[in-house]
């Protein structure tokens, strides 16, 4: 399977999103799906997902991953333009 590059699925997000705050809104009024049964059917494989995690320690060593030094530039690129806005 070809994938496109994140730049091309980027730009295309950025032309189209924008005119689909329609669609967003019809899916959210009329889900093909009962957002709070699903949600608590889920219940179970989110605390298994959640005891997993804890058990092979992955929010630590995902810190470790990333370190400080990227922490900053990472938040610093993407939280300064969403401040604002919250």
């Amino acid at each position: 399977m070809i994938v496109k590059s994140a730049s091309k699925i980027a730009e295309k997000w950025a032309r189209v999103t924008p005119e689909r705050t329609v669609d967003y809104e019809e899916g959210v009024r009329n889900p093909s799906k009962d957002w709070e049964k699903e949600t608590l059917d889920a219940e179970g494989r989110y605390e298994a997902g959640i005891k997993a995690s804890i058990t092979r320690k992955a929010f630590g060593k995902g810190v470790k991953k990333v370190g400080t030094a990227k922490q900053q530039s990472k938040t610093i690129l993407k939280g300064l333009i969403r401040w604002p806005e919250g």
